[in-house]
């Protein structure tokens, strides 16, 4: 796994986080910030995916762009949580 980069939204450390998801069937990886914005990525099927996804970014992108591109991941699962 390669290393990751700091968050590009606060500037804190970043880690990996790995869970049973998917209806338990599977193992999902994300990269979180550690520091009080809580960004994150979606789940992934492997370590190496979730640093990569979470390393690729550029300043220049918003966020609505972010979100498609998120989304256009064929191996990425997207989850949407009600802010309620």
């Amino acid at each position: 796994m390669g290393e990751l980069k700091p968050c590009p939204f606060c500037g804190s450390m970043a880690w990996v986080h790995n869970r049973t998801v998917f209806g338990g069937g599977l193992i999902g990886h994300r990269v979180e910030c550690a520091g009080t914005c809580h960004a994150m990525t979606c789940w992934w099927h492997s370590d190496e995916d979730a640093t990569e996804n979470w390393n690729q970014r550029t300043e220049q992108t918003s966020s609505k762009e972010l979100e498609a591109q998120v989304k256009a991941q064929p191996d990425c699962t997207w989850i949407l949580e009600d802010d309620e």
